[in-house]
């Protein structure tokens, strides 16, 4: 019997990819089949950060940070990952939102290579008026974002502080705000 070799695809470490909330490596995919469609709101409150977790299998390099505007847009937003002790591995630096009503916008970034590991995706607004999209938007939900292992913080953080400070399993974070990132593999 002649044995023929299994030929497995790979992709090109430079392919990109984009890493949203709702993909593995944040670990919350299957819930967001049975939660409502996302949904436009008011960020929590004006400069209050919030940190959802992820987990990279494998080294990547990160170069854009990307959220869903929700039906408004402008104002400013500062994304950032942050390792397990919330210091500050990169950052925008705070930039005014400019794109398009409920879509994506994208922004680059100094390029950052990660390890495999877990971080935390980061983000805090400036006001509460432009709204972005997020799932769950109601004002019960702060325990199920706690078990989801989201944080946020009671001191005002805008733009993104190194290290993050006062972070606690979110006790007023009732949003689970739809952002990601571009990475490639390293």
């Amino acid at each position: 019997m002649r044995t023929i070799p299994v030929r497995r695809a790979s992709l090109a470490r430079s392919t990109p990819r984009f890493i949203s909330i709702t993909s593995p490596e944040f670990g919350v995919q299957g819930l967001f089949g049975s939660a409502a469609a996302p949904a436009s709101g008011p960020w929590i409150g004006a400069n209050d950060p919030v940190a959802v977790p992820f987990t990279l299998k494998d080294a990547a390099t990160v170069y854009q940070f990307a959220w869903m505007n929700g039906t408004s847009v402008g104002d400013g937003v500062d994304m950032g990952i942050y390792d397990l002790a919330f210091n500050r591995l990169a950052s925008i630096g705070g930039v005014t939102a400019a794109g398009t009503a409920s879509g994506w916008e994208f922004n680059n970034i100094a390029d950052v290579t990660l390890a495999a590991g877990r971080y935390y995706l980061a983000m805090a607004r400036d006001v509460t008026t432009a709204n972005r999209a997020a799932f769950w938007p109601t004002t019960a939900l702060a325990n199920i974002m706690a078990a989801l292992g989201v944080f946020d913080s009671a001191t005002d953080a805008y733009p993104l502080p190194n290290p993050l400070t006062n972070m606690a399993l979110a006790a007023t974070q009732t949003r689970y705000p739809i952002m990601g990132m571009m990475a490639r593999a390293t």
